[in-house]
């Protein structure tokens, strides 16, 4: 079967341009981090923000962050980093609350370690913001850029977009997930 790359590209627009979204989250990690580490840390920041802001509820497996991540490749540098569009919720904090969540959460991911040593693997930086959408979808057209890579695999590009809750799952277990917003 022949999949039509552009089609799928513009449904994952879509699929992101549909979400209630309050925020646009990225992450960047050092020169030289190993994709599974930028995961690792990415997928542990997202856990602990969902303890820090849904308490018990999260630890029923009740509330946790929604939205869409999207990895993309910085080859200068040898590592990752991530682009989030993160789906409003009544729980969710409101942006000063949610920026100092994170600064907090990046902190104690950072690259210092309270011994004194340097830790080998950390989240380097952020950038919070509104989420905002004119009806023109540059973000997301943005984020789904690597499909316009045709020397790239359609696989390798859909395993780059992930959906967040208690941790983000990338690639083919996101299409089933995501069928269902």
């Amino acid at each position: 079967m022949i999949i039509n790359r552009e089609a799928v590209k513009e449904g994952y627009i879509e699929l992101m341009s549909n979400m209630n979204a309050a925020y646009h989250l990225t992450i960047v990690f050092p020169a030289n981090t190993p994709a599974l580490e930028c995961r690792k840390l990415l997928n542990m920041l997202i856990k602990n923000l969902n303890r820090k802001i849904y308490k018990k509820r999260y630890d029923q497996g009740k509330s946790c962050i929604q939205g869409v991540a999207v990895r993309e490749r910085t080859p200068e540098l040898s590592t990752d980093h991530f682009h989030m569009i993160i789906e409003n919720s009544n729980s969710l904090p409101g942006y000063e609350r949610f920026d100092a969540l994170l600064k907090h959460q990046i902190q104690l991911l950072g690259g210092n370690s309270r011994y004194g040593t340097p830790k080998k693997n950390y989240i380097a930086d952020y950038k919070l913001q509104n989420y905002y959408n004119s009806g023109d979808n540059k973000l997301e057209a943005y984020l789904t850029k690597n499909f316009n890579a045709l020397g790239r695999p359609l696989d390798l590009i859909i395993d780059d977009i992930g959906i967040m809750g208690d941790s983000v799952m990338f690639g083919e277990p996101m299409l089933r997930v995501a069928s269902r917003w």
